[in-house]
């Protein structure tokens, strides 16, 4: 009898890879579910019995690992493990408190920021037009209300991380946005006279229509955002029960309850908005006596009498005020006691025909 011959490791390593792969063909979906949580739980342990250093390394090489195999696979899988991995990291992190995320967001920015260190600036552009195309591959699926959603927890986090740089770090920052904005517009194609028009039309037909819900002003889109009262638990409980109560706030025409940034940007230092309603500039309703007047009787009832110039300002359509306002206050006694006329002050004779 011919003596067997010995398999070398990689042909042995190549028939288990195969072995494994038809056994997890014919795997149902729960015990798929039981291998990749203990798959998961024994990783879990191998990076608790190993040093910081050593578990920064093997999750490089894993990662260096996912990346060579989708490099070999369609887009449209690619786009499909992607939305698998998201929605399981957007799982993870729901059942986790703020702070734990907030820690997580952050090492995963280092992560991001200390593998991008070590590559050229050829290779970091490349990756950042990636990621910018596959945002904008996302962004063109939703609605108009998620897009709005996600460009205000974007700003947010923008200023949150900038808060914390200092004014050389802030100003190297704003340079480096404006020579990018430049490029942009430089890089993108001309338009014609019919395009430039119909922007103008569009931008032109966007009003002041939303509400801060702090101050009650009529704000247009790019100057407010949606108002989540988590964003202010670091303040003082009574300013944030006093300025934010339930009984100023105000819809919008959308549904959505909204923040004006200036507002936003004055609590999230403790302090008092100088134009909300909470301070003293709340109007009280009107009496069922003084709604049905009319612009006559409005007149001569009221305290001031407004003398100003009143404009209309070039765009938007809005009115405005030039020069000086001057309030002259009116006396309501004379008033009172001429109003409503007798017959018999009215030099009237009465015929009875």
């Amino acid at each position: 009898m011919p003596p067997r011959k010995r398999k070398s490791d990689d042909q042995r390593r190549k028939e288990n890879k195969e072995r494994q792969a038809r056994l997890r063909e014919r795997e149902t979906s729960p015990q798929r579910k039981r291998r990749l949580e203990e798959q998961k739980d024994r990783q879990k342990k191998l990076r608790e019995e190993q040093s910081t250093d050593e578990v920064e390394g093997a999750r490089a090489r894993e990662t260096s690992l996912r990346r060579s195999k989708r490099l070999q696979l369609s887009a449209e899988q690619t786009g499909r493990i992607r939305n698998r991995e998201t929605q399981q990291r957007e799982s993870s992190r729901s059942q986790l408190s703020t702070e734990e995320r907030d820690t997580v967001r952050d090492r995963e920015t280092h992560q991001r920021q200390s593998s991008r260190s070590q590559l050229s600036t050829e290779e970091r552009d490349t990756v950042r037009d990636r990621e910018t195309h596959q945002r904008q591959l996302s962004r063109s699926q939703l609605s108009t209300e998620e897009r709005d959603t996600v460009r205000d927890r974007e700003t947010h986090q923008r200023q949150l991380s900038r808060s914390q740089l200092s004014t050389e770090e802030r100003g190297i920052i704003r340079d480096k946005d404006t020579q990018q904005r430049q490029s942009r517009r430089k890089e993108a194609p001309p338009q014609t006279l019919d395009q430039a028009i119909k922007k103008f039309q569009q931008e032109m037909r966007k009003r002041p229509v939303h509400i801060c819900t702090c101050c009650h002003r009529l704000l247009y889109r790019k100057g407010v955002q949606v108002f989540d009262i988590a964003k202010y638990d670091k303040i003082s409980r009574e300013m944030r029960d006093f300025v934010l109560a339930e009984k100023y706030r105000e819809v919008s025409i959308d549904g959505k309850i909204y923040i004006c940034l200036t507002c936003h940007k004055t609590l999230k230092c403790d302090k008092m908005p100088v134009q909300a309603v909470a301070n003293f500039l709340y109007l009280e309703e009107q009496p069922p006596e003084l709604q049905d007047l009319n612009e006559l009787e409005l007149r001569i009832i009221s305290l001031r009498i407004p003398f100003m110039r009143m404009v209309t300002l070039p765009r938007g359509g809005q009115k405005g005020i030039r020069g000086a306002a001057v309030n002259v206050p009116a006396d309501l006694g004379p008033v009172c006691t001429l109003l409503p006329r007798l017959p018999a002050d009215a030099h009237i004779v009465s015929l009875c025909l």
